[in-house]
């Protein structure tokens, strides 16, 4: 079934950008070529995860074209689900900057992607804003890419992705404000980056 953002309606949390939070509340259905997240009030329970990251196609925040190919690029690859809007999201950028950085000897990649479609040069001002240089994917309108992002309910959401797109472990919600979380991130990666050397 195709999703039309023309009969969603925009509810995104007031004082996202107001106070500390670690994870904005919201189902997201995002499609059509100038369509915005749509989000709600409401209790975060994260929807069902597919097993592999959908097929797509889309483009960087500068223009460079792009699709599910990027995974092989390394042994694992981090993607954060974001919106422009989401104060958790933005306010976490710099330990997501600060994560990458120290991946880069692992043969890992962040990515984020951006479930905006109509947001670029703001997206673009908040990543200048926070210093952060790691690339955002922004994807073209599609079914499989648009079931995936309408079942995550809390943002950020972030997942790992190995070299063949598979979807390692569990989506962690909300920021990576916790050295919990990280860890738990950490050791995905390593898993990941693990199995990635036995195959080759």
């Amino acid at each position: 079934m195709k999703f039309n953002l023309k009969k969603l309606t925009v509810a995104l949390l007031a004082l996202a950008l107001a106070v500390p939070v670690t994870a904005c509340s919201n189902k997201a259905e995002n499609t059509g070529n100038s369509g915005n997240v749509a989000a709600e009030q409401g209790a975060a329970q994260q929807g069902e995860m597919p097993a592999t990251f959908p097929e797509f196609t889309g483009a960087d925040l500068d223009g460079n074209k792009l699709d599910q190919s990027v995974f092989k690029e390394h042994a694992a690859t981090v993607v954060n689900f974001w919106f422009t809007d989401c104060g958790a999201c933005v306010q976490e950028m710099p330990t997501l900057q600060k994560l990458a950085d120290g991946w880069k000897d692992q043969d890992v990649a962040l990515k984020g992607l951006l479930v905006e479609r109509d947001k670029n040069d703001k997206a673009k001002d908040i990543l200048k804003t926070k210093g952060v240089n790691y690339q955002n994917i922004v994807p073209d309108e599609g079914d499989a890419i648009d079931g995936m992002i309408v079942n995550i309910f809390a943002f950020p959401t972030t997942i790992v992705v190995d070299r063949n797109g598979n979807i390692v472990g569990d989506p962690i919600q909300g920021s990576l404000d916790t050295q919990d979380k990280i860890k738990a991130l950490q050791d995905r990666i390593d898993e990941v980056v693990a199995k990635d050397k036995e195959n080759k």
